[in-house]
């Protein structure tokens, strides 16, 4: 059985960077943007956040991978739809040591499945999991960032697992071991899937935050839940 991706920092980082990583995040961001910034820090440390937790697909970036990218130009695509907020949120939580993770059902327990057209999903054609993750930080920042997130990618309908795995408890229970978080309500998650952020929040007791699937993470999902 193909062990669950569990990636903590410094670990995963051969990714090839496909194009030019993005440059100057920060020197770029417009005063109301960083204003907007300021208040998602504010919110977080109010809210006693320790780490804050993305979901990769239409959270993280604005697409879905399907659990079957092709490498090359998809992949390239798919890694330009990183949302803005993501990358511009991402740097301010690390320059305030909050922690950060990614918690994907992109799995590489998928390979060998097959798709509609006959095609069989695999590590050479294609990317999944702990590695697509991965792949998406190393391009968008700096080895540091990068290396810093803890991704966990697990796909419960994949690996046939218990209750206790479903949904994303396995993912919230590693990244609460992890990071040493005591209290669930200090992890903060945003993900685009109702059932999951419903449960998150009535099972693991995290901070889960629905997010809007067409638009992927924005600030004002922060802003406007986290009290």
């Amino acid at each position: 059985q193909v062990p669950a991706l569990l990636y903590t920092p410094a670990e995963g980082m051969n990714i090839k960077r496909f194009i030019s990583p993005t440059v100057g995040v920060i020197s770029s961001i417009m005063s109301g943007e960083r204003s907007q910034l300021d208040g998602c820090l504010q919110r977080i440390r109010n809210g006693n956040i320790r780490v804050v937790v993305f979901d990769m697909d239409q959270t993280a970036v604005a697409q879905h991978s399907r659990g079957r990218l092709e490498r090359g130009e998809p992949l390239e695509n798919y890694i330009q739809k990183a949302t803005h907020a993501f990358l511009s949120l991402v740097p301010v939580l690390y320059n305030s040591e909050v922690g950060m993770s990614i918690a994907t059902h992109s799995d590489e327990a998928e390979f060998g499945r097959q798709k509609d057209d006959g095609t069989i999903i695999q590590p050479e054609t294609h990317i999944l999991g702990g590695e697509l993750a991965k792949a998406v930080l190393a391009h968008h920042f700096s080895r540091e960032i990068a290396e810093s997130f803890f991704v966990v990618a697990f796909n419960p309908r994949a690996r046939k697992v218990t209750e206790k795995d479903k949904v994303k408890r396995f993912h919230m229970r590693q990244i609460q071991e992890h990071f040493g978080v005591d209290d669930p309500s200090q992890i903060l998650f945003f993900d685009d899937t109702k059932h999951v952020v419903t449960d998150c929040n009535e099972t693991c007791k995290v901070n889960a935050i629905l997010v809007d699937e067409t638009h992927g993470f924005r600030l004002t999902d922060l802003l406007e839940n986290l009290r």
